[in-house]
This record gives structure tokens, C-alpha cells and sequence, in this order.
């Protein structure tokens, strides 16, 4: 029987983004589409690029997924609306903060943030690695500038769908009682 077809968009080809792919294999045929998006200057072509080399693959997709919202996500989350193809955008942190005194988050920088926000008013569903990154009050670095973070915090508007799907870190590991006290006879550790 063949798999059915997902389409798999990302900006950097991360540890986790390979994970997704090799987990979403198992199952699905996932075609990827990757273009270097670090050039702003290019940004244009660039999405030329991908609006052309989409409508090439789109044909019998079961779903796209997007990781991240950004420049990338916007023509895929049109084309899903176009073709009645269901995206799901992979919000992983940048994409729902804006902290414009140390030049983090996605949201700080207007075309850009323009962009998100149709991604994520136009895709089928959100799916964010944690609820911080729907809403969070915030109090850590400068609280009394930085009041709220998340997505909604900048898009109150937005009534896309979210499901949390949490991301595989698996803080457990890392608790004493989980880490297993295997003694090597005659070894040493040495921190310089």
C-alpha cells in the first residue's frame, strides 16, 4: 500500500526538525521543502521559489507542516486554504516573542510579524511545543516592558485551533533519582 504524502517546510534543517521527518516517515512519504531564508534581500525571490516549487508538489498531500511561522509559512498556509489541504504550523519560540532590547523573537520585526499572523489566522491548526507560547504573563528579564509573550499576546484576534504537542525533551532524565550510579572500577573524572 503507499503512504500517503505529507509535505514537510522548515527554515534550518535542526536536530528536531530531522527527528520530526524520521518519525513522520515511519508512516507518511514526506517530501521536504528547504530554502535558504537567510538572505532578507532575496526574501522575494526566495518566495517565488517556494510558491512555484509547492504547486509542484502539492498534488495528492495529505497535509503540510511548517515548522516555525515566518516568511516560509505564509504561501504554504495559503495554498492550504487554496487547495483545502490542512497545515500545521510548528510554533517553537521565536515565532510567538518579541524581546527588541536583546534582538529576540520573530514578532519584533514588523513585515515579518505581518507575515505570522496571516500564517497563523490562515493555517488549520497551531500546534506549539508549550502553553507558554500561546500566552504567558511574563516576569523574568525587564517584566515592567515585557508584560505578556506567546501568540496571543500579539494576536488576540487569532481563533485558529492550538493543540500543545510537547517537543521530546524529556526533563525526567536529568533527575537524580532517574540517573543510574554505575561506578567504572578504576575510572576518574577530571574538570578543568
Amino acid at each position: 500500500m503507499e503512504k500517503e504524502k505529507l509535505i514537510y517546510i522548515y527554515p534550518n534543517l535542526a536536530s528536531f526538525v530531522k527527528k520530526d521527518i524520521d518519525f513522520l516517515s515511519k508512516t507518511y512519504f514526506v517530501q521536504t521543502l528547504q530554502q535558504n531564508w537567510s538572505n532578507k534581500r532575496l526574501t522575494p525571490i526566495t518566495l517565488a521559489m517556494q510558491a512555484f516549487r509547492l504547486l509542484l508538489k502539492i498534488n495528492k498531500t495529505k497535509a503540510i507542516i511548517i515548522m516555525f511561522g515566518g516568511y516560509w509559512s505564509l504561501i504554504p498556509s495559503i495554498y492550504g486554504r487554496l487547495f483545502n489541504i490542512p497545515v500545521f504550523i510548528i510554533l517553537g519560540g521565536t515565532d510567538c516573542a518579541s524581546f527588541p532590547s536583546i534582538n529576540y523573537g520573530s514578532l519584533r520585526k514588523p513585515l515579518l510579524k505581518l507575515f505570522i499572523k496571516w500564517s497563523y489566522k490562515l493555517c488549520k491548526c497551531l500546534v506549539p511545543v508549550d502553553e507558554s507560547l500561546v500566552y504567558k504573563k511574563y516576569s523574568y528579564f525587564e517584566p515592567e516592558i515585557y508584560k505578556e509573550q506567546g501568540y496571543k499576546a500579539f494576536f488576540p484576534e487569532i481563533k485558529t485551533k492550538e493543540v500543545v504537542i510537547h517537543c521530546g525533551f524529556d526533563y525526567t532524565f536529568w533527575e537524580k533519582n532517574n540517573i543510574q550510579n554505575k561506578k567504572v572500577l578504576n575510572s576518574f573524572i577530571t574538570v578543568a
